[in-house]
């Protein structure tokens, strides 16, 4: 039985920071990247992300992938 192929509906990039803190120079903290291990742009950083399923939110995909990509197992949110 063939699939009918879909396209996904979006795609999300998840911006997770801690360690932010004000200095007398602004302010500073930690940003996590995740390198790419397949085409294309492997071997490159980026913020860890990719394609929504069919149904899930924006919140549940990004939190799939942020998961899936870094372990970062991003629940609670603000």
């Amino acid at each position: 039985m063939e699939t009918e192929h879909r396209p996904r509906p979006a795609v999300v990039d998840a911006v997770i920071l801690r360690k932010i803190v004000k200095t007398s120079n602004g302010v500073e903290g930690e940003l996590l990247l995740v390198k790419r291990a397949v085409a294309p742009h492997a071997g490159d950083w980026a913020l860890p992300g990719g394609f929504m399923e069919w149904g899930e939110t924006a919140e549940q995909a990004v939190v799939r992938e942020a998961y899936q990509l870094a372990a970062a197992g991003c629940t609670d949110w603000e």
